[in-house]
């Protein structure tokens, strides 16, 4: 089984009785109070990790620590700090983290899991709630596993290995195991070889390479930002970013691609993003639009649309066509 770490335990105390917020603010020096920024004290009790956010109702949430044991160390010394006769402590949310044995399969986790979320345009991992157990994990592509939802490490526990077998059984039947979701393989001139999601992509990237045209594949240029380019291109020096938008027709496809070009204008990069789609109705030709595109950034003569969406250069994968 996955071992796993917690990385938060989330808590809540009660003093069961009103707190001089003011007063204590005053006599305790790891203790900030801004009461017209934020109703609640955050206090640091020295030797122990965990943040406190304290109310004046005798509220306390502990935010921070590692394990329950810590938890309840972080109570008793609230305790006696506050001068309670009674408290109440109750764990509310932990956080752990795991690592899972290979990289996950995306393709089969979308495909067979319910309760999945994974838009790569916006966030990079799959987001999976498990209706049996509660939880909410976080998958990322290269095994990283993050757990939260459960109050009791032995639910954690219960939940992470069911998960696990979940991901070995899918991982059979995945087609390329060391690069999830991407199931079509290019070897380029210069030797090297790429892993792409769409036959399309593919189609693109070929035609690129065939015509000597430096390409790399879902580059990490923009990583900061949290949006990843199809293909980044290099023509004559200059670098330029090719999307291809397979699913414009699909509402909720389309407000992320809009989320994704405002990032580019941010950037100022929207004279250096192309845009390509399928036609609707005519014969698809990506070889020759693309090579119309290389042709077009060398001229200095790129297609311009005329409202600037989907993108200020926008060409149709079909003959003759923009």
């Amino acid at each position: 089984m996955m071992e796993f770490k917690i990385q938060n335990v989330v808590a809540k105390i009660d003093l069961k009785k009103q707190i001089d917020l003011v007063l204590y603010a005053s006599r305790l020096p790891t203790a900030k109070y801004r009461p017209t920024v934020f109703p609640g004290m955050f206090l640091k009790i020295p030797g122990l990790k965990p943040t406190l956010l304290v109310f004046s109702s005798g509220k306390v949430v502990c935010v921070g620590a590692t394990s329950v044991e810590e938890v309840e160390a972080v109570a008793r010394k609230v305790k006696e700090l506050f001068n309670a006769d009674s408290i109440e402590v109750r764990i509310t949310n932990i956080v752990a983290y795991a690592y899972y044995k290979g990289k996950i399969p995306f393709d089969e986790v979308v495909n067979s899991f319910n309760n999945v979320i994974y838009e790569p345009e916006t966030f990079p991992a799959i987001t999976y709630r498990d209706a049996s157990s509660g939880a909410t994990f976080l998958l990322f592509n290269n095994g990283k596993i993050i757990c939260t939802g459960l109050k009791a490490v032995e639910d954690i526990s219960k939940a992470i290995k069911a998960l696990e077998e979940r991901l070995d059984s899918v991982a059979k039947t995945a087609k390329i195991g060391r690069y999830p979701g991407k199931t079509y393989v290019l070897k380029l001139k210069d030797g090297k070889t790429i892993y792409v999601r769409s036959k399309i992509e593919y189609m693109i990237a070929k035609t690129l390479d065939d015509i000597g045209v430096k390409l790399e594949y879902e580059p990490n240029d923009f990583k900061e930002y949290g949006i990843i380019p199809d293909f980044k291109i290099i023509i004559d020096g200059k670098v330029f970013y090719i999307e291809h938008l397979g699913l414009l027709d699909e509402e909720r496809y389309r407000k992320r691609w809009e989320a994704k070009r405002k990032i580019y204008e941010k950037l100022k990069l929207l004279d250096q993003v192309i845009t390509t789609s399928e036609p609707k109705e005519a014969s698809i030709a990506v070889e020759e639009t693309i090579k119309r595109i290389v042709n077009d950034i060398r001229k200095n003569n790129l297609v311009k649309t005329k409202d600037g969406h989907p993108s200020k250069h926008h060409y149709i994968l079909c003959e003759n066509a923009e």
